[in-house]
């Protein structure tokens, strides 16, 4: 009976073996189930925010080359934007204008492209906002010989641009409640050109004369991301936006906290002026999440090299989870 017993648990271990593969096999697939299941539910069921893509959009910004009104690179880019931007939103609007430009001794056409994303709720409307111009001449430059050329825009207006359009496409797949206007403003980066001159030409052009021509437009509250693509990114509180927008500040920086992020500082920055304050001065409640600390702004070398998708997606979290929160 014994040894019976002992020639059959051979075939018997090896059909056993053969179930508990296929129920390992089960288990494991249902246990990636649920762990999917769970990553998507944390974020309210919307895909997660995609850095190398998102860095893909910087590459093809500056693949045209620096984003100047009047020249071919802009109106090239101006399609491809406005092409990535159509493939989320329900509305697209160019808003145009024409600027007498002392920098570049012309009057030039301005842009700014206008997508609107619906919300599954009627619950209000919010704005994000970036420029998508590069500077015309890089007179930051130490080489005397790069000042006459453009900037390159990789972080001062391509990196952006490129985290909105990654956002666009989140807002798409998971619409939130609210209604979300993303606005890419041109002209921003045209402030005091030329150097030494008597004239020259302002900052922020572009929104200043959308907050002109669109009085109407008057969303709950809105966030501006302006060079925050850098290595090592680190966002203090921009002294405008705490001055004016305090209450918005203060919940940026408290998901940023819960979140863990390493990229939001609770220090007090500088005043910069920028395409949040139109809004501001309209009682518009914008905040401006901006890196200054970068020692290629308006030089030729502002370039993809000195960009980081990691820096992307950690900005791009945080305001995801505004979006989506209460």
């Amino acid at each position: 009976m014994v040894s019976r017993r002992k020639r059959k648990v051979p075939a018997h271990k090896g059909k056993c073996s053969l179930r508990s593969g296929g129920w390992i096999l089960l288990g494991v697939f249902c246990g990636l189930v649920l762990v999917l299941a769970l990553f998507f539910s944390s974020r309210g069921g919307r895909p997660p925010f995609d850095e190398a893509r998102s860095f893909e959009h910087i590459l093809h910004q500056c693949s045209f080359g620096p984003r100047i009104p009047g020249t071919k690179a802009h109106r090239d880019c101006l399609e491809y934007i406005t092409k990535e931007l159509g493939r989320y939103a329900t509305q697209i609007t160019h808003h145009n204008f024409i600027h007498m430009s002392y920098a570049l001794n012309k009057e030039v056409t301005g842009t700014n492209i206008w997508a609107r994303l619906k919300g599954s709720q009627a619950k209000e409307s919010i704005l994000l906002c970036a420029h998508w111009d590069s500077r015309p001449f890089a007179d930051r430059d130490p080489s005397p010989a790069n000042r006459g050329k453009g900037v390159p825009g990789a972080n001062d207006g391509a990196s952006g641009v490129a985290l909105l359009l990654e956002v666009a496409r989140i807002l798409g797949c998971k619409p939130p409640t609210r209604e979300v206007h993303i606005i890419l403003f041109d002209m921003e980066d045209m402030g005091d050109l030329p150097p030494n001159a008597l004239h020259k030409d302002p900052f922020c052009i572009g929104s200043t004369r959308f907050v002109q021509d669109n009085p109407d437009f008057r969303p709950s509250w809105g966030i501006l991301v302006d060079m925050v693509g850098k290595r090592g990114l680190r966002i203090k509180k921009e002294a405008i936006s705490v001055s004016w927008a305090p209450h918005l500040v203060h919940r940026i920086w408290t998901i940023a906290l819960k979140k863990g992020s390493t990229v939001f500082s609770e220090e007090v920055g500088q005043p910069i002026f920028d395409d949040h304050v139109p809004f501001l001065q309209r009682g518009i409640p914008v905040v401006n999440l901006i890196d200054m600390d970068y020692p290629y702004w308006h030089t030729a070398e502002d370039t993809p090299d000195k960009c980081s998708p990691k820096s992307l997606r950690e900005v791009a979290e945080v305001i995801l989870e505004v979006i989506y929160g209460p």
